[in-house]
């Protein structure tokens, strides 16, 4: 798992999974949301967006938690 921020200044929580589609688990899609509402919490509101990365380097926007 990482927290990255961007030279924009947004905010991503990336949870790197070994299956090939982890975003058709939903059990993985609420774990990230609850990390990205956690960082964003702990961190004034900031927006996050969450993110689950397969083990083929795919990338799934799961969704955003914090102000827009």
């Amino acid at each position: 798992d990482r927290v990255v921020k961007r030279r924009d200044g947004m905010w991503w929580v990336l949870d790197f999974k070994s299956s090939s589609h982890p975003a058709a688990q939903p059990e993985y899609c609420e774990q990230i949301l609850n990390y990205a509402q956690a960082w964003s919490d702990a961190h004034g509101g900031v927006r996050v967006t969450g993110a689950l990365v397969g083990g083929d380097g795919h990338l799934w926007v799961v969704g955003a938690r914090g102000e827009a």
